[in-house]
């Protein structure tokens, strides 16, 4: 931050294709510096390995402000992943328009979309496929106490949609102690999803 002499710079425009990857963190953590970041295009993906499919970070330890907006994910095969997103918007910051297409992903732990003091907006998941694995045994009892037995954790976002998104497994090893979402202050969500064996 020190070094950074313009803090109002812009990344923009961006495009990852045809990679394969694996990773003991995020496969691909967009945010965490000062400035806007806009119009990202990632697709044609592999990743063998990821704690984190995808991070959206405005801040990093509470520090910096990143406003992120327009990025698409879309064409991403996953294994050996522990959550298909988490989105943090912090610092009066936002996180919007964002599209996640034909991804089928494993997932472990829950997924966040908190808008902790910012924005979160107009976030799209459509033909998504998660496999969840209940790993309890490997998880210390604050991770599971942590996890809970949902899918998707959504605090003061507004205008999210799932369509089309497949679940199978589950926490727990049982579909029906698991629930796809649990809601706080969330303005207008449209779900279309469907439990499979």
């Amino acid at each position: 931050e020190q070094k950074l002499k313009n803090k109002n710079m812009t990344c923009e425009d961006g495009v990852i294709i045809n990679c394969v990857l694996s990773t003991g963190i995020c496969a691909f953590r967009i945010g965490v510096g000062i400035g806007t970041i806009k119009r990202a295009r990632i697709s044609n993906i592999t990743v063998k390995m990821a704690q984190n499919l995808v991070q959206f970070c405005t801040a990093y330890l509470n520090i910096g402000k990143a406003n992120i907006s327009d990025v698409n994910f879309s064409n991403i095969s996953a294994t050996n992943t522990d959550r298909l997103i988490e989105a943090f918007a912090n610092n009066e910051t936002y996180i919007k328009d964002i599209s996640m297409q034909n991804i089928k992903t494993t997932s472990t732990m829950a997924n966040y979309l908190d808008a902790i003091n910012g924005v979160i907006d107009n976030i799209n998941f459509k033909d998504i496929e998660i496999e969840y694995f209940d790993r309890a045994t490997n998880l210390s009892e604050n991770n599971l106490k942590e996890r809970g037995n949902t899918l998707f954790s959504i605090n003061k976002a507004s205008n999210i949609t799932f369509n089309n998104v497949k679940i199978k497994g589950g926490f727990y090893d049982n579909p029906k102690k698991t629930k796809f979402t649990k809601c706080k202050n969330v303005k207008k969500i449209k779900i279309h999803f469907k439990f499979h064996n």
